[in-house]
């Protein structure tokens, strides 16, 4: 072979490395493009996964948060021509529903154990508890006469969007002088049953709160 074969096929390997050289320059960076899309997207994606299982864990918390009842009020005091002591009623009440949204139904227990469910939208509840209280409370006699007050009151009964109910006790009582105004559930009650042993002051909570554990047990074994 004479040196200018030679030379030629020594020129043509040379030359396709050098073109190999060339695609590999032109396909590296196309390479690295993808990688750091493919890279963004799934970092994009884990993101959004995050968010999403964020969202619904959420929802599911706010979902199992168990409603919960607030009470205000205003008394008025007004002068009986018939009696020494003061005649005392509601002029306001506000009522709040905590996590409102995970509500079903609301009820009524009176003193005399007459059962009323609520029928109103949930955007109208808690104005109709007022309305319902404060008429009720005004202008009815005295649940309980004891020795030494007077009370009114009715129990309430939340229940939730997961079967699940709580029982609160709402009540005024007076004196003839001054006026309470309480709304109490679960623990508290343990408290106005126990906490002033023979105590004529508070002979009135303690029938509230022996009623309140009938009812409790109640909704325990039947429910609504």
């Amino acid at each position: 072979m004479t040196n200018r074969n030679r030379n030629r096929g020594k020129n043509k390997v040379t030359d396709r490395k050098v073109e190999m050289k060339e695609r590999e320059e032109k396909v590296l960076p196309i390479i690295s493009i993808i990688s750091v899309v493919v890279s963004v997207m799934a970092l994009v994606i884990s993101i959004i996964g995050l968010s999403y299982s964020v969202f619904y864990e959420q929802k599911e918390y706010e979902y199992k948060r168990e409603p919960e009842l607030e009470m205000s009020w205003v008394p008025v005091f007004q002068k009986s021509a018939e009696s020494v002591n003061l005649d005392i009623g509601i002029q306001e009440i506000w009522v709040h529903i905590v996590d409102e949204n995970n509500l079903d139904e609301v009820y009524l227990i009176r003193a005399d154990r007459r059962v009323s469910k609520l029928t109103v939208e949930k955007k109208d509840l808690c104005i109709q508890l007022a309305t319902n209280m404060k008429e009720y409370f005004s202008e009815n006699s005295p649940d309980l006469i004891t020795s030494t007050h007077q009370y009114h009151y009715q129990y309430i009964v939340l229940k939730n969007l997961d079967g699940s109910t709580r029982l609160y006790l709402e009540y005024v009582k007076n004196n003839g002088n001054m006026a309470e105004f309480q709304v109490v559930s679960e623990i508290e009650i343990y408290g106005l049953k126990n906490g002033h042993a023979d105590d004529p002051v508070y002979e009135g909570e303690k029938v509230m709160a022996e009623q309140y554990e009938e009812i409790t047990e109640y909704l325990k074994k039947y429910g609504f």
